[in-house]
């Protein structure tokens, strides 16, 4: 997989639909799980196959690894919002799809990501000053980014980088 910049990322979330923006920020997300897996487990490319785990037994087992236990919760509940999309017909994204990934953040996350918002807001002259005003869209676009910035930081870390 292509790995993108941060900025490749946001883009590509950006120039899509609301099953386009899930399906692709699931993607990168698990790519970055798949990452830290193969970084803090010396053998794991090589028996991956073998687990033949499925996406919430990979961020388990990230979180067995070493992963932050803050993190399972949210990444497991992208994850759902990923499977309502892939298996039921038509599905919509809803405000309840935002507030539950939301309600699964530790505080100190719920309070990251409110702060980083609120300085993108003002640095970028948006109208929507707070994470809370913002529309579905944008909070499971921005839900996505920092996931994935979690996710690819611990990864980075994992590897002494």
């Amino acid at each position: 997989m292509k790995e993108l910049t941060d900025d490749q990322f946001h883009e590509a979330l950006n120039s899509q639909d609301a099953l386009g923006l899930v399906i692709r920020a699931h993607i990168h997300i698990e790519h970055w799980v798949g990452e830290f897996l193969e970084s803090t487990l010396p053998q794991y490319k090589r028996f991956a196959k073998d687990l033949n785990a499925d996406y919430d037994e990979k961020v388990l087992l990230a979180c067995i690894s070493g992963l932050s236990a803050d993190l399972k919760a949210p990444l497991s509940s992208f994850g759902k919002l990923r499977n309502r999309f892939a298996h039921r017909p038509n599905y919509e994204l809803s405000p309840t799809d935002a507030e539950n990934i939301y309600a699964s953040l530790s505080a100190k996350h719920k309070v990251q990501i409110q702060s980083a918002y609120k300085k993108l807001a003002e640095a970028h002259k948006r109208q929507v000053k707070s994470y809370s005003n913002l529309d579905t869209e944008a909070k499971i676009n921005l839900l996505a980014m920092f996931l994935r910035a979690k996710v690819k930081k611990a990864c980075a870390q994992a590897n002494g980088t």
